[in-house]
């Protein structure tokens, strides 16, 4: 979800008001990005996979998937997602007519992830959520797809010892969405997982089958 510049600069003002608005609440902050500093294995060989991508390499999906599985299972999966999934229905309701207040909305999604604990990914999922209602685009799957992509940036690309520092330690400039663009397909299908078995504490993510090439003959190699 990218607002325009003017839409952007709303959203920041707004979610900096709604956060500190009320005593005692705390607003829409990011996870310390040095949870992760020790990343286990799974986070270790996606790193290494986006600095090979930058050399031209292929994203590795397998280690994506593990990093994903990996990343919602150390999470304790996202406890506030059913419900914030709730709130988000009753808000696209509202919105369809014209009716939805959008600081209430915004206090609503604070509320729940608050009473839920605020574990690593619902303060992810809290501002992917609040984004997505200042937006006007409250679709659950893509919210849950920003969260992630969120997620594996704030932790793998963009953390101390990440991905993105070490490349400019070495004169090399990336940035996250460039990184993140060739795997968003797997991002896509672990957030239709999501919203479909939002309790989950462990992602399947099924392997997606390689697409049947009918010009490859039947060694699966190209004549």
């Amino acid at each position: 979800m990218s607002p325009s510049n003017g839409h952007e600069s709303h959203l920041l003002l707004t979610l900096s008001v709604t956060g500190s608005r009320t005593r005692g609440q705390r607003g829409f902050a990011m996870p310390d990005r040095d949870e992760f500093s020790r990343r286990p294995r799974a986070f270790k060989a996606l790193g290494a996979m986006f600095e090979r991508m930058v050399g031209g390499a292929a994203p590795d999906l397998g280690a994506v998937e593990n990093a994903l599985r990996k990343l919602v299972a150390s999470s304790g999966g996202i406890p506030s997602l059913k419900p914030v999934i709730e709130t988000l229905h009753a808000d696209r309701q509202a919105d369809l007519f014209g009716s939805l207040d959008e600081i209430g909305a915004l206090e609503r999604i604070r509320d729940v992830v608050t009473s839920q604990g605020g574990g690593k990914l619902d303060k992810i999922l809290e501002r992917s959520a609040a984004a997505a209602v200042l937006t006007g685009r409250i679709d659950v799957p893509e919210i849950i797809a920003s969260t992630l992509e969120s997620a594996v940036s704030h932790f793998v690309l963009e953390a101390r010892g990440g991905v993105i520092p070490m490349l400019a330690a070495r004169g090399i400039q990336a940035s996250s969405d460039k990184l993140l663009r060739p795997i968003r397909p797997v991002m896509q299908r672990a957030a239709q997982e999501l919203a479909q078995r939002p309790s989950a504490r462990l992602l399947r993510l099924r392997s997606a089958p390689n697409p049947v090439d009918i010009h490859a003959d039947l060694r699966g190699v190209h004549p």
